[in-house]
């Protein structure tokens, strides 16, 4: 499972690896769930899936680092992984205890919200920044990606769309009817401003979207503090 923490929305940092190695052992203990209809001991699933024990080694030593005690849980529980993650809760946490939460989102929920955040952002940056470089081959196509992005993130939809739709067609003809693609400095000025408001609103996480980041936001204060 490749793991990028160097796009722009949450950038690195050694705070998410926690978070990280805690979701890709819930994938991984998902994917058991699925394969078995009864439920497997975790010695058996290491002993099936070496990337399970590796994980799980690997968490320890963080939890070790953060002087969180002897085991990752009680710092899963404190900032809210071990719902987030519920099948690393069962199989590190007590077996007859229900790690769930409604409040706080599962993974699938989690990643969903955070990479069609991570896309509007970085599609956004990438036209801003082919607008300083004067490249203009792909404008409209890297438009028509940011107007998707928009549909995909729910953020401001309907604002952000019609702004977009303003300008299109007049961006398209100008790039795509002319052998060296060319646009004038208004429109240029325009998808500059777009771009970062864009930018600028996601960087700000919407109000709406904030009860989904809560716990990963609230991770991340507490490991990077």
């Amino acid at each position: 499972m490749s793991v990028r923490l160097a796009e722009p929305f949450w950038g690195g940092g050694a705070h998410l690896r926690l978070f990280v190695r805690c979701v890709q052992l819930h994938t991984l203990l998902e994917c058991e769930a699925t394969e078995h209809s009864q439920p497997s001991r975790l010695e058996d699933i290491c002993a099936a899936r070496p990337r399970v024990r590796q994980l799980l080694e690997n968490l320890c030593d963080d939890a070790d680092l953060m002087h969180a005690g002897p085991t990752p849980m009680a710092l899963l529980e404190s900032s809210g992984l071990a719902c987030m993650c519920p099948l690393v809760g069962h199989y590190l946490g007590e077996p007859d205890k229900v790690y769930r939460d409604d409040s706080i989102p599962l993974v699938k929920q989690y990643l969903e919200q955070t990479t069609s955040l991570n896309q509007l952002l970085v599609t956004a940056s990438q036209l801003r920044e082919d607008m300083r470089r004067r490249s203009y081959k792909y404008t409209a196509h890297k438009l028509a990606l940011l107007y998707h992005a928009v549909n995909l993130s729910r953020m401001h939809r309907d604002v952000l769309r019609k702004r977009i739709e303003e300008h299109f067609e007049d961006i398209k003809t100008a790039t795509e009817s002319q052998d060296k693609p060319a646009l004038p400095e208004h429109l240029i000025a325009w998808i500059v401003e777009l771009c970062e408001e864009i930018m600028g609103l996601v960087r700000a996480v919407p109000p709406s979207m904030q009860q989904n980041l809560h716990t990963i936001l609230g991770i991340i204060e507490e490991v990077g503090s």
